[in-house]
């Protein structure tokens, strides 16, 4: 819901300069049930559906993006939805090199830990609340300083989280992009 979780405000506020897709799977679930887009191809499927479209949109007759194309890609993860990340990641189908976790772990922690084995370049950023600061802990220990970015863990209530903490991931992200950070902690206002 992204006016309940204030996600647009969120992207407007980190002031990257991203599109940001976001499917949306079943809620209130312990765990993501994406369908297609987890079916084999699906990812690069939905993305190739999603670039034309972009590229049809107009203000005033004039194209808001001329020619969209795939640039980098991030995948970002509330909740059960680190399934689905985990599940894209270990497929592989498409280039993405940065991953965001809000409060998003659960028992696919050694996928993300294969996934920054694999590229010094991968880096998880990744912000929790205290329910799941061990879980964190976990992948903190088995990925390498500089393939980490965090924010301290918080007392927010865990869909609060998504409001309040991706403002900040995403600002981090485009300074990891833009600038080549390595690292990088930002403090609960």
């Amino acid at each position: 819901d992204y006016a309940k979780y204030g996600l647009v405000e969120a992207v407007l506020k980190s002031r990257i300069c991203a599109i940001f897709v976001m499917p949306i799977g079943l809620r209130r679930m312990t765990q993501s049930g994406w369908g297609k887009l987890l079916s084999r191809g699906g990812l690069p499927k939905f993305l190739g559906d999603v670039l034309p479209k972009l590229s049809a949109m107009s203000v005033d007759g004039h194209p808001v993006i001329p020619v969209a194309t795939l640039g980098r890609l991030a995948l970002f993860a509330h909740s059960a939805g680190a399934n689905g990340v985990a599940r894209l990641l270990n497929r592989g189908e498409v280039p993405c090199d940065r991953i965001g976790l809000l409060d998003a772990l659960y028992p696919d922690e050694p996928a993300f830990t294969n996934w920054t084995s694999r590229s010094t370049s991968n880096v998880v950023l990744a912000a929790f609340t205290r329910k799941y600061a061990g879980l964190f802990g976990t992948l903190a220990k088995n990925v390498p300083a500089e393939q980490r970015a965090y924010f301290p863990t918080t007392t927010l209530n865990h869909n609060k989280l998504v409001a309040l903490d991706l403002p900040g991931l995403l600002t981090l992200l485009r300074k990891h992009w833009s600038e080549g950070a390595t690292e990088g902690r930002i403090a609960h206002n």
